[in-house]
């Protein structure tokens, strides 16, 4: 047997031109018999073609004989041989096992002229048609197996059938049962446990290893989708990916340990090194980026673009972060939305947006703010319902609540209180709208309510004042107050408890002038009482008058009939 295969492996050689090291037989052509006799240290056994005789020589140890031109090796009962040309100069070498021809080869072909058109090389099963089959115990079973390639120790060795396999690896789709069709193993026990599921790719160490009937899975790295069972359209591209996954269905994870603890999650991207790591039952989830939800467990919609993205989220659902470390402290809160490098970092609150770098940086448990610009609500933790537009806006507001800043570092007069609103910043020159505003002054939202106890008395004491503002793109006058003067004006007359008249916390003042226009109206009823009261007193004065002339104009009309009387008397006197 030793014997029949060094033969056989001296005729490939020969074939192939090949020279093997010195210490084989060396096998090759020669032009003439002036060529061969020219060899030197030929070795016993050594068999060489001339071409010039188109014949085969052997060197016997002492000279070289003729062989002629069919040269034939066969066994004692004449049902295995290896045949080099059939005498009729066709140029095959047959090589012939029990009666059966396994390989030819024919120029540069290698063929398997058996009944299975398959190439059986090892210990293999010999039932697959239309296959190839290399390695030991290969296809044992291999009954009704078509067009299936099996490489590798083991390979698909428990199969019973199936069609359009493609298995390299040792175990690998070891236990593939009649139903299993069109899957691709490539590595060590790759698709091992794979029955009856179809369409699947595994390549890689333990790729699919314990896939039964998942169909239509893409796993290429080591252990990539090992626990699958059930689970089908899955895609895993790198170490570890999908580790656990058992029935999670259409999932796509890339890059190294991606949703590795996931079971039953579906519909889930991730993509880069432990991206949703520890997603076990979350559904529907994309994260980008390395560690992008990478605590993440069961909860369900949300979307991580970054490294470090909502890092922390275990339980939170329906969050949107995209950006370096966005919203990667947050861990059960839901329906945030984070876009900028560290926007809301820190954040665990709820029904947040941030539109920014660093936006809503420091958040912690604050809910409902919106932040949009750089580093916008940037100070914010607990505060709720804030809303800040504009680069570096709000960025003094901590804890409080319901404040509007507008603009480029847009801060409210009091960083402490509440239900402000700021539009623009201190170098903003003109404002302007296009209808008045309309102030709410319904009695629903004023309590304490008081007949105004000022009118004329603060009125008489200011200075009213024109000036030109400071920065103003046009350098036109203005009308107001100073408001220091102000100050000193309503300290002088007990007015205390005021609120038209504030100060910043960068130490200005500011006033609200339309408050004004209530101490005006006061003014103008003092007034008016003023005029109407003198009005009444000209009215009754002239009544008066009216009355003595009256009485000036009776007695005229008696003092003319006395003169009269008088003017008779003195008549009959005379």
């Amino acid at each position: 047997m030793k014997n029949f295969l060094l033969l056989t492996l001296t005729f490939w050689c020969f074939f192939a031109n090949a020279q093997l090291s010195q210490q084989f037989i060396r096998v090759h052509n020669v032009a003439d018999l002036a060529t061969l006799i020219s060899i030197t240290s030929p070795m016993s056994g050594q068999i060489v073609f001339v071409s010039d005789k188109s014949s085969i020589y052997q060197y016997d140890g002492n000279q070289w004989s003729s062989l002629g031109t069919f040269f034939e090796i066969i066994d004692g009962d004449s049902d295995t041989w290896i045949r080099v040309d059939d005498g009729s100069d066709n140029d095959v070498i047959e090589f012939t096992t029990g009666g059966q021809t396994n390989f030819e080869i024919d120029g540069a072909l290698l063929r398997t002229p058996n009944s299975n058109q398959s190439t059986f090389i090892g210990n293999t099963g010999t039932l697959a048609t239309n296959s190839v089959l290399i390695g030991e115990d290969v296809l044992q079973s291999g009954s009704g197996t078509d067009e299936t390639v099996a490489i590798g120790y083991r390979a698909m060795q428990n199969a019973t059938g199936g069609a359009g396999n493609t298995v390299l690896g040792a175990y690998s789709l070891r236990a593939s049962g009649s139903g299993s069709n069109n899957n691709t193993a490539v590595g060590h026990s790759a698709l091992r446990s794979n029955t009856v599921g179809d369409n699947n790719s595994a390549l890689g160490v333990d790729a699919l290893y314990s896939n039964t009937s998942g169909n239509n899975n893409t796993a290429a790295g080591y252990m990539a989708l090992y626990s699958n069972t059930t689970g089908s359209n899955n895609i895993a591209l790198g170490n570890q990916v999908l580790l656990t996954n058992t029935s999670g269905y259409q999932n796509i994870a890339i890059g190294d340990q991606v949703l590795k603890f996931n079971i039953s999650g579906y519909q889930n991207i991730a993509l880069g090194s432990y991206a949703l790591e520890s997603n076990t039952y979350g559904d529907g989830n994309i994260a980008i980026g390395s560690h992008a939800l990478q605590s993440n467990t069961t909860r369900d919609g949300n979307i991580a673009i970054g490294s470090l993205a909502l890092f922390s989220n275990t339980t939170g659902s329906d969050n949107v972060a995209i950006g370096r470390e966005s919203l990667s402290s947050n861990t059960t809160a839901y329906y945030n939305v984070a876009v900028g490098a560290y926007s809301l970092l820190s954040n665990t609150g709820k029904h947040n947006v941030a539109l920014g770098a660093e936006s809503l940086f420091y958040n912690t448990t604050g809910d409902d703010n919106v932040a949009v610009g750089y580093d916008a609500l940037g100070s914010n933790t607990t505060g709720v319902k804030n809303v800040a537009v504009g680069q570096g806006a709000l960025t003094h507001i901590t804890t409080k609540n319901n404040n509007i800043g507008i603009g480029h570092n847009a801060q409210v007069s009091v960083a402490s209180n509440s239900n402000q609103v700021r539009i623009g910043n201190a170098s903003i020159g003109q404002s302007s709208i296009q209808v008045d505003w309309s102030i709410s002054s319904d009695l629903h939202w004023k309590d304490s309510v008081e007949t105004l106890a000022y009118g004329l008395n603060l009125i008489k004491e200011l200075r009213p004042v024109s000036y030109l503002r400071k920065g103003a793109f046009e350098r036109k006058r203005e009308i107001g107050f100073i408001a220091q003067e102000l100050d000193v004006t309503l300290r002088k007359i007990g007015y205390h408890d005021q609120g038209f008249l504030t100060k910043t916390d960068s130490g200005y003042f500011e006033v609200r002038y339309n408050d004004f226009i209530g101490i005006a109206v006061n003014a103008i009823k003092e007034q008016q009482q003023t005029i109407e009261g003198q009005q009444q007193f000209l009215e009754s004065q002239k009544k008066t008058n009216d009355n003595q002339q009256q009485i000036i104009e009776d007695l005229q009309k008696e003092m003319l009939e006395m003169k009269k009387r008088l003017a008779q008397l003195e008549d009959q006197i005379k």
